[in-house]
């Protein structure tokens, strides 16, 4: 998406822009964007290694201000997350920027403080592991081994695990019935469904059913 508009920007906005660029990890399709300007001072900051303040909601709604030593912008499924090193909890943190509140404040320059493992899967094991109670989730088995289904498979459908006899084990987390629908369509390989919550097998099959009923009939 960036890369797209890169061409059509003022050279000063252009500069802003490639900072995001930069500093951006994809885990899967494009996202919503939330606002642009937050994306680009969060990204400005990781870039240029400085300070950053801000207000924060959780998913409760609970406020708190938060001074942290940012290090990379993750866009996972639809949102956008940033990691970085919250001083007051002397521990990595995982944020939605959504959540962060305006505005940003841009601190002093810092060290660069390396995370001890890659960033995205940070990111992807702080979402999957987070305690939002209206997560869905679902576990299937896959046909076809690691190497044969890493490359295919989009790392924000799930944490994918190798078994003993030539199959996967998927592990999926959304935040809706449908997103979670998304998902299982999105794999293109045949799957079994090995954990899963009857409420959540009956709410995929009725998403999966609402799909059907908006595509046009096939002509005879």
């Amino acid at each position: 998406m960036l890369a797209k508009l890169d061409p059509l920007l003022p050279a000063r906005v252009r500069q802003r822009a490639g900072a995001l660029q930069a500093v951006t990890v994809s885990l899967g399709q494009d996202p919503a964007l939330p606002d642009t300007q937050v994306l680009i001072g969060i990204a400005s900051a990781c870039r240029d290694r400085r300070l950053l303040g801000f207000g924060y909601r959780d998913y409760g709604g609970r406020g708190s201000q938060r001074l942290i030593e940012p290090l990379r912008l993750v866009n996972y499924g639809r949102r956008w997350y940033l990691l970085g090193w919250d001083r007051d909890r002397a521990d990595w943190r995982t944020f939605r920027v959504e959540r962060m509140q305006s505005p940003l404040q841009a601190g002093e320059a810092i060290a660069l403080r390396l995370p001890p493992r890659d960033p995205a899967a940070m990111v992807r094991d702080a979402i999957q592991h987070s305690p939002l109670p209206q997560q869905f989730g679902l576990s299937v088995r896959l046909r076809g081994s690691m190497a044969d289904l890493g490359p295919r498979i989009p790392s924000w459908c799930g944490t994918l695990e190798a078994e003993q006899d030539g199959h996967c084990r998927l592990t999926m987390l959304a935040d809706t019935l449908p997103w979670l629908a998304a998902q299982l369509l999105t794999l293109g390989v045949p799957f079994a469904a090995l954990q899963a919550d009857a409420a959540v097998t009956a709410g995929l099959r009725s998403a999966l059913a609402d799909l059907l009923t908006q595509l046009p009939a096939t002509p005879e």
